[in-house]
């Protein structure tokens, strides 16, 4: 059965979707509770303040031996200027290109980051770190958690007392 419902909330996701763009339609309000419409703008909610907390920079996993202390201020100057210049205005960019998908933007932009003035060492550890941020599969999990709540009890209509 949610089968049915995934598709439909994983439509609702994108963010050129306005919730008043379709939660005033009469058709659609006679088949959906103000609950249901709840459900679904707090999912929007939860996506943006993923999206924006992604945004702040990830500290610099330098490496010990590898990373002298003098090169450290260039090292976290050149991964804090790529976050800004190459991740975050795919993140803050709302449109429904492909390329500003999370998982989308967790592969091209930290999975295979290449960092110039950065030591790879540094690089591989802190893109390892931010691999692991669980924000980055927020537009899959959060969309299956509305789906769940908007799954009704399965009810068979020759049931008796079902009507």
């Amino acid at each position: 059965m949610i089968d049915l419902i995934k598709p439909a909330v994983l439509a609702l996701t994108r963010p050129t979707v306005p919730l008043a763009g379709w939660a005033c339609e009469k058709n659609i309000l006679r088949h959906i509770t103000v609950e249901d419409i709840a459900i679904i703008g707090r999912m929007k909610e939860k996506l943006l303040i993923v999206r924006m907390a992604l945004c702040g920079v990830p500290p610099v996993v330098h490496d010990d031996y590898s990373c002298h202390q003098d090169h450290r201020p260039t090292c976290s100057a050149s991964w804090t200027s790529h976050w800004f210049s190459n991740v975050v205005p795919k993140l803050l960019n709302l449109n429904d290109d492909i390329c500003n998908q999370l998982w989308w933007i967790r592969l091209d932009c930290v999975e295979k980051v290449k960092v110039p003035a950065m030591g790879s060492v540094c690089l591989q550890h802190t893109a390892n770190v931010v691999l692991e941020n669980p924000g980055w599969e927020a537009e899959m999990r959060i969309p299956e958690g509305a789906a769940e709540m908007l799954m009704v009890e399965e009810c068979f209509m020759l049931e008796p007392g079902s009507g």
